[in-house]
Order: structure tokens, then sequence, then C-alpha cells
């Protein structure tokens, strides 16, 4: 079972749009080899984001029919003989996912049946969008994203995860 709320606005320029969610998780005939506190097949876990940003030349627009926002639709589309510059947007996103659930890291795992360490991702985008017309636009982004996850064969909770930084991008067509 997944449940979210998301709220998303605009003002002028200006978008923001946000989204939590829990999901829980039930296994299917799992039997841990010891006794585990509750039900051992039920897992709970949340993740959530929030971006924001800000257009100039074009504007996200609501549609009522899908209950969401759209693309950008340039107000002057890019062309080389007509000087339009087609839209721009700046935009920042946080997001996170947690896939940990009855795990206590100042205890090795064997004394944890049932207990799941999947660890935190958090990412950090930054990017920089070029819409030429309402059926094509240029994406760029960089991406920091980090997974902390404690060592489940430490007695201690000692950290173990990665930090990794990639940059992305894409030519998108819509029809």
């Amino acid at each position: 079972q997944v449940y979210s709320v998301e709220l998303a606005g605009t003002y002028g320029g200006f978008f923001v749009q946000g989204e939590y969610f829990k999901y829980h998780v039930n296994r299917d005939n799992y039997v841990p080899a010891a006794n585990v506190n509750g039900d051992p097949n039920k897992l709970n876990f949340d993740g959530a984001y929030v971006e924001a940003s800000y257009a100039w030349g074009g504007r996200r627009t609501y549609s009522v029919n899908c209950g969401c926002y759209g693309g950008i639709n340039p107000i002057d589309p890019f062309s080389v003989s007509g000087g339009g510059m087609g839209a721009f947007e700046v935009a920042a996103r946080v997001s996170y996912a947690d896939l940990t659930d009855r795990y206590n890291s100042s205890l090795i795992a064997a004394v944890q049946p049932g207990a799941v360490n999947g660890g935190r991702q958090t990412n950090y985008t930054v990017g920089f969008n070029w819409f030429l017309n309402s059926n094509m636009l240029f994406k760029f982004n960089y991406i920091h994203s980090t997974l902390d996850k404690a060592n489940a064969n430490a007695r201690t909770g000692v950290a173990s995860g990665f930090n990794m930084d990639a940059l992305a991008g894409r030519v998108q067509f819509v029809f």
C-alpha cells in the first residue's frame, strides 16, 4: 500500500511542488529464524521530494482534466529567422527514500531477524531547461546523491554508503 500527499502551485514564473510517500509492504510467508517484535511480514518505508523552479519566456499551466501541471510553452518560440528565444527555466530539487525498518545500527544483523537495512538515499539536483517550442526542449542537470547505510556486519553503528555526482543532459521531442 502506498499513501501520499502532494502539493503544487505557481505564481507568475515560479513553480513549486512536493510530495510525501508512505509505503506499507507485506512480505508473503516470511518466517524469521528467531522471535521478532510485531509482525515480521509488515514493513514501513517512506520518501519525499520538493522542487522549485523559475521560468521566463513562458509559464507552466494547470490542466483540470489531468489534475496536473504541464510543461512550459514558450511565448516566443525559438526561431533563427524570427529571433525568438524560446523559454528558459532554472530548477532545484531535493528527494529522499528511506528503506530501513526494524533495524538498529548499534546491533549486529544476526540479532535482528526481520529487519531491513536498505539505507537512506538523498538526491540534490539543480537544472537548466531550454524550451525551444511546445514540442522540443533541452535539459541539463547536476545531481549529487548520497546513500547512508549502517554497516550490518559491525558491532557498532559504523556507516557505510557512498556519494555520487552526475551530469545529465537530455533532448526531448514531444508529440
